[in-house]
């Protein structure tokens, strides 16, 4: 197995729920999060879209120090989503400006809600 591929692989085998769960109903579940966690634009739903999705890894007996090396693995992306999308987006009331740069609360709330479902999908 290459180090680039053994850094990405998640898979922990086990005999949990998840583990026995047919893999339609798996496929079914998995598109069918996707797609409300992409169509939801509220930062709670996509909070608890995370949680709950945390809470059945863990019931299913994923280990924790997994779901912290993906934290880690993803948190750089989520955090340059964050910053960079007040630069582009300049709608709301200004926060800060200085010269042609321009941040409002709602281009920051709008870039932690991206992260938060960026953050989602990758867990589902």
């Amino acid at each position: 197995m290459s180090v680039a591929r053994a850094a990405f692989d998640f898979y922990v085998p086990g005999r949990s729920w998840l583990h026995r769960l047919d893999p339609r109903v798996k496929l079914a579940l998995v598109v069918a999060a996707a797609v409300i966690t992409l169509l939801w634009v509220n930062i709670w739903l996509l909070t608890g879209v995370v949680v709950l999705t945390h809470l059945a890894l863990l019931l299913a007996g994923y280990p924790a120090s997994r779901l912290v090396a993906i934290w880690r693995t993803i948190a750089p992306l989520l955090i340059v989503v964050i910053i960079v999308w007040p630069l582009f987006d300049r709608s709301g009331e200004a926060l800060v400006e200085v010269g042609p740069l321009r941040i409002t609360g709602l281009a920051l709330l709008r870039g932690t809600v991206t992260a938060v479902r960026l953050a989602a999908v990758s867990f589902v």
